[in-house]
């Protein structure tokens, strides 16, 4: 497993696997993804921008997330207990449904984790939708806290922060 910083090389692949993963999704009953929302330019985005980090088994992308400073304007109601002045997010955490259950989201946490620690950064933040419990046990599984719940355009989303 390799864990590194993505570069515009990566896109077709994260384009591939975030369609794979919608999809999957959609048949487990998760209305959390779509096709406005991760959409082409923001993963592209998210590359270009250096935010994005990806897990390979091999040459294969099997998993993929952001982190970065943008905060949705809907987490200043929540209760936040750490990191009030440095803090990072997590977005749009994702492995290809084939390489579950493989470690692959615990070991993509900690990698970023990492770096944001030796970067200064004091918490993460992250969300996920109300429906999807995997994520939600993911989260927790690795020392993320619930602070409560915002409304986006698909709904209520959970959101965890840890500190570092």
């Amino acid at each position: 497993m390799d864990i590194r910083p993505l570069g515009a090389d990566s896109t077709n692949a994260v384009l591939h696997l975030f369609n794979t993963v919608i999809r999957d999704m959609k048949q487990k009953g998760i209305d959390q993804w779509d096709d406005i929302y991760p959409s082409k330019e923001l993963l592209k985005n998210d590359i270009l921008a250096g935010s994005a980090w990806g897990c390979f088994e091999g040459e294969t992308l099997a998993g993929y997330l952001a982190i970065d400073a943008d905060e949705p304007k809907e987490y200043a109601a929540l209760s936040w207990e750490w990191g009030m002045d440095n803090h990072l997010m997590i977005h749009r955490l994702c492995i290809h449904p084939l390489k579950r259950q493989n470690g692959y989201s615990q070991a993509l946490l900690a990698a970023v984790e990492k770096w944001a620690a030796e970067t200064g950064c004091k918490a993460i933040r992250l969300d996920t939708h109300m429906t999807n419990k995997v994520a939600q046990y993911t989260f927790e599984k690795n020392g993320y806290a619930f602070r409560g719940t915002v409304e986006f355009r698909k709904g209520t989303f959970f959101c965890y922060e840890k500190e570092l």
